[in-house]
Formats: C-alpha cells, sequence, structure tokens
C-alpha cells in the first residue's frame, strides 16, 4: 500500500476527522502527524516524541507494529487524562488492515489517573503506566481480563497479540509526559523466546522484575534506549 487512497474507507474517515497527515515511508510504513499545539507538551519534547514514532517504523519495518503515544493532560480536578487524539502515531508492516482498526477503537479509550486511583477502577494498561510509572508488557493479550484491559474485545476482534507500554519523562521540566504504546498482531515479535527464562504462565511483567527475567528482542530494545535517551 504506498497511496493514503488505499486506506480503508473508515481509516480514511478518522484520519480526515482527527486532521491527520499520513507520510508513506519507504520499505513499508506510515506515520501519521497532526499539527495540533500541544499545550502540555514544551515544542522540544514534542519534536523528540515525533523522532521517536519515526524511528520506530524504522526499526520495524518488516513487522506489523503501531506505536501510539496516549498524552497525558491535566484536568481541573487535578486528574490526568490519558489519550491518544491527535497524536502521532506510525504503523509498520504490509498487512496493516487491524491495525487500522484498532487504532479507531483506540479513540474511544480514556483514562484518568490520580492518587486515589486503584487498579480495579479501570485505569487500562496506559493508566497503570503512567499511575506507577512502570512498563507493563504482554507476550499474549488473551491473559488480561476486560477489568485489567478495558480494549481486550477490541484486541481480540482486531487480531491483536502482543504489546508493550512505558512512561514517557520530560526533562526539560521534570514532569511525566505521557505513555508510549507498542502493540503488534504478531506472536513472535516482542520476545526472543529462545532465551527468555519467563515461565509462560506468568503473562504480565512490570518493570522492577525486567532485567532479570526478560530478553526483549533486539529491535524492541534499540527502540527502548533510543527512548530513554530521545526524551
Amino acid at each position: 500500500m504506498n497511496s493514503s487512497d488505499d486506506f480503508p474507507p473508515d481509516f480514511q474517515k478518522y484520519l480526515t476527522e482527527e486532521k491527520y497527515l499520513c507520510k508513506h515511508v519507504k520499505g513499508g510504513g506510515w506515520i501519521f502527524q497532526t499539527d495540533s499545539q500541544l499545550p502540555t507538551i514544551n515544542w522540544v519534547t514534542e519534536m523528540k516524541i515525533r523522532v521517536v514514532i519515526e524511528n520506530h517504523r524504522k526499526l520495524c519495518c518488516s513487522w506489523n507494529t503501531m506505536l501510539q503515544f496516549w498524552k497525558a493532560v491535566k484536568t481541573r480536578e487535578d486528574q490526568y487524562l490519558l489519550t491518544i487524539g491527535q497524536q502521532a502515531f506510525s504503523i509498520s508492516g504490509y498487512s496493516c488492515n487491524a491495525l487500522y482498526g484498532y487504532r479507531q477503537a483506540c479513540r474511544n479509550y480514556e483514562y484518568y489517573v490520580d492518587n486515589e486511583a486503584e487498579e480495579g477502577g479501570r485505569l487500562g494498561i496506559p493508566g497503570r503506566v503512567f499511575k506507577y510509572k512502570s512498563f507493563e508488557f504482554t507476550p499474549s493479550v488473551i491473559h488480561y481480563t476486560i477489568q485489567e484491559y478495558p480494549q481486550y474485545h477490541e484486541a481480540r476482534h482486531y487480531g491483536i497479540r502482543q504489546l508493550i507500554a512505558f512512561p514517557v519523562f520530560e526533562l526539560s521540566n521534570k514532569q511525566w509526559t505521557g505513555v508510549f504504546e507498542l502493540i503488534t498482531t504478531q506472536h513472535d515479535f516482542l520476545l526472543n523466546w529462545g532465551y527468555t527464562t519467563v515461565p509462560i504462565s506468568e503473562t504480565r511483567y512490570r518493570n522492577q522484575d525486567w532485567e532479570f527475567q526478560i530478553d526483549m528482542h533486539p529491535v524492541i530494545k534499540d527502540l527502548f534506549l533510543m527512548m530513554l535517551i530521545c526524551i
């Protein structure tokens, strides 16, 4: 797919409604950005986030993956609202209709986070990652409950297999800015299963156990390290 005219009609409508500009990148994949201003993120950090989005496409061009950013917006009630609305994202690979559909489904979800929110309060994956400032990963989304993963039914419908999410810290003003979420429809992307020491029955992980238990795919390591340096 080399032209935006080849997108499914409902995805084209979504891009138009959200005022996204799309750029096809040689080698497979698309980058989607808007010209909207992000009042809660300074200009330098916004540009760095977009660099990460663009580099995802380069690193993951052979895999069907999507990288999206959940922006944290502080509300009058002193909560944080996590939303993907008008945020840059990228999709890589050559069979991406499922990822187009899942992106549209995600816009129906927003997560409120405050000091009182508990995991049982449907924080969702972005909410938990933002609240606890820790990574979250699963090699199979089927092991989540609907309470833990409110997009569970949409994920199953669109064939989402694995995901990893991690918080973003803005160095300039020492604020947590949002959450990156990397999603794939492939079952063998995020881990080198030949080297992992994690029992298959342990299906979700937090970052305190990360380096001791999980051997990440080299592409994810590169992307992860780039994000740490970039933001």
